[in-house]
């Protein structure tokens, strides 16, 4: 008897884990992090990915925000400002899909190259690639020292997968070797990697 109990045991421990890891996936999305230095090329690739033209994409480096991006059948974007960095407040609030480029992308032109006043944007918008479950996360490049904090302390631990993107013209650059060891150190073996330009 007791050998038979250890079988089942034995038996049982990986359909508990496959019954767990099913059930996680009906409850939670399956997050895709895009991550790469300035102009890699992130969000023209995302918008490729989504099937439209969403985010903001410029020559030069555009974005200043991380974006969350999940299935919702209206559309709903929530702006979220920083803490005391903004002067409308510090409450989240609905912006259209035709403004986001004024909230969240970096100011290249004035003198004063002030701090983007914004942490994060969700967008909630009925993309097909998303309606199965599948959240995309972009964010700034990874020069960029506030936001490289928060996406390595609260975005990575909860990434399912990552696509790192690179400049064709200078792919793995010091930075991205750098960055690319921190996230096998971290556990990630699997990253996709994607040249653009």
């Amino acid at each position: 008897n007791t050998d038979y109990d250890s079988v089942v045991k034995t038996i049982e421990k990986p359909s508990t884990l496959l019954a767990e890891t099913r059930q996680r996936l009906k409850e939670e999305n399956l997050r895709v992090l895009l991550m790469g230095k300035f102009s890699s090329g992130k969000s023209t690739f995302l918008n490729g990915l989504l099937g439209e033209n969403l985010l903001p994409t410029k020559v030069i480096p555009t974005t200043a925000v991380i974006s969350e991006i999940k299935y919702n059948e209206t559309e709903k974007i929530i702006l979220v400002p920083k803490k005391g960095k903004w002067e409308g407040g510090n409450s989240p609030f609905e912006i259209s899909k035709s403004e986001l480029g004024k909230y969240i992308t970096i100011d290249n032109y004035s003198d004063t190259k002030k701090e983007n006043p914004f942490e994060k944007v969700f967008i909630n918008s009925p993309l097909a690639i998303c309606k199965n479950g599948i959240e995309f996360v972009d964010s700034p490049g990874l020069d960029d020292p506030t936001s490289h904090d928060n996406v390595t302390k609260e975005y990575l631990p909860t990434a399912d997968a990552i696509i790192y993107c690179m400049n064709s013209q200078m792919a793995y650059t010091a930075k991205d070797k750098e960055e690319i060891e921190t996230l096998h150190n971290l556990g990630y073996t699997s990253i996709i990697f994607v040249l653009t330009y």
